[in-house]
């Protein structure tokens, strides 16, 4: 969703292939929820010294043309607003590695994810991880994790999805303490595939992105 026309309140809604499946079979889409982000706002644009005052400190950011809604919240909605209680005086942040590179398909070769939430006591929030491109990966050793993805997996070998499907894998982890961390294994195939992590707090949150890198290995 976007603002076509930042003089006119108008706005331009682009269904997902969820949206337009439930808006075929049910007749509705039955909205619950929704979230506003701030992506595509520079605010080094914030000027204290402009010379019209103080009521135009913020006016080359309410000028910047708006996105055109793009049906990935990887693009469109990066970074989302968030409520937090009165009488916060520290801003909980997740602390990732930005990327990881995956070599060979042993179990041996799994590289672990840790994730942990600054100002925050550990294990006391759940982390929901988007992967943008699950094609090459397998899911055996997840734990505790809820799979949230609303594509159906593909019974093949190590439950990962048929090749070149692009399915998202959508997962819900919670980094108890004593736990290595969120477990990435690549299968075998051929090539290099790069993807994207999306990682959300359900209680401070923030949001992070990892880039993840899957160097091909046939066995």
């Amino acid at each position: 969703m976007g603002y076509l026309d930042n003089s006119t309140i108008i706005v331009d809604a682009v269904l997902t292939d969820l949206g337009r499946k439930n808006l075929a079979e049910q007749g509705a889409l039955d909205v619950s929820f929704y979230s506003f982000g701030d992506t595509g706002v520079d605010y080094t644009l914030y000027n204290v010294d402009h010379p019209s005052g103080s009521n135009s400190y913020g006016e080359a950011i309410t000028r910047l043309p708006q996105l055109e809604p793009v049906p990935n919240n990887l693009v469109n909605m990066r970074y989302t607003l968030t409520t937090m209680p009165r009488n916060t005086y520290y801003v909980p942040n997740i602390v990732v590695d930005s990327s990881i590179t995956l070599t060979g398909t042993k179990e041996s070769d799994v590289k672990y994810l840790q994730i942990s939430t600054n100002n925050m006591s550990a294990g006391s929030e759940d982390y929901r991880l988007t992967i943008s491109n699950a094609n090459f990966l397998v899911f055996n050793k997840i734990q505790p994790s809820m799979d949230l993805s609303t594509q159906v997996t593909h019974g093949v070998s190590g439950g990962h999805y048929l090749p070149d499907s692009s399915y998202q894998k959508v997962l819900v982890f919670n980094n108890v303490p004593g736990n290595p961390g969120f477990p990435l294994q690549q299968a075998a195939h051929k090539g290099t595939f790069k993807t994207t992590i999306k990682i959300e707090g359900n209680v401070s949150g923030d949001v992070k992105y990892v880039e993840l890198i899957s160097n091909g290995t046939l066995v």
